[in-house]
């Protein structure tokens, strides 16, 4: 039967996507279309297309396989993912609105705007950033995204020298994350803060205190 066995090699080829065996993957993908050329033009096989294109990062093949259903809410969010990549912001937030007069709320929307918010917050455009983190600092968003949008806006504070702002959320994200993968990074900043304040005695009083860590960056491939 064809259609049992593009279902079998489209979940074989996610599966070796999941494991990061992309040639395996590829190989498996080929096999889907080979089996049953029907499959082509099935909205989760382009998905699977272009998440193999974005892992090998050739995003503009990755981008051409999702925007094959522009309708789609995950082909809106992925194609923001390698807008992101590509630096184009101005389609990263064109493909954002797409997504939110679609989806209008939810974990879709959320974590585009993590991706957008991080892509932005590296061009050093902090305010414009903080229009994409500041929803998803919202007590009611999921956990794992909530911490990177409030760590963002902690570093945003920290760059536009709002310290005592900055120092409340790192505080409470170690109280709230007290395992997060992220601690070391918002120890440095505590850390730091008191020198760019030049408040010498405290920053000899708090030596030792804190983990020492470079500064962290959040990588689109991390977003979960």
């Amino acid at each position: 039967n064809k259609f049992l066995a593009a279902e079998a090699w489209y979940t074989i080829s996610r599966a070796y996507l999941a494991m990061g065996k992309l040639d395996r993957a590829d190989e498996s993908f080929k096999n889907i279309i080979k089996v049953n050329p029907t499959y082509a033009n099935l909205l989760k096989v382009d998905l699977l297309k272009g998440l193999l294109a974005y892992q090998r990062g050739n995003y503009s093949d990755a981008v051409a396989a999702f925007q094959r259903h522009p309708e789609g809410i995950p082909s809106l969010y992925y194609s923001i993912g390698c807008y992101c990549e590509m630096k184009d912001i101005a389609k990263a937030v064109s493909s954002y609105q797409n997504l939110l007069a679609r989806a209008k709320q939810g974990a879709w929307v959320d974590r585009a705007r993590i991706l957008i918010g991080e892509a932005i917050y590296q061009t050093h455009d902090y305010d414009l950033a903080m229009t994409f983190f500041g929803p998803v600092s919202r007590r009611d968003a999921p956990a794992e995204l909530r911490v990177l949008a409030l760590y963002r806006l902690a570093c945003i504070d920290f760059q536009k020298k709002n310290y005592s702002r900055c120092e409340l959320t790192l505080q409470n994200l170690l109280k709230d994350y007290p395992g997060h993968p992220l601690r070391t990074d918002w120890t440095y900043l505590l850390a730091t803060i008191p020198v760019y304040e030049r408040d010498w005695s405290r920053t000899i009083r708090d030596e030792g205190k804190y983990t020492s860590s470079s500064h962290g960056t959040l990588s689109p491939h991390a977003i979960p």
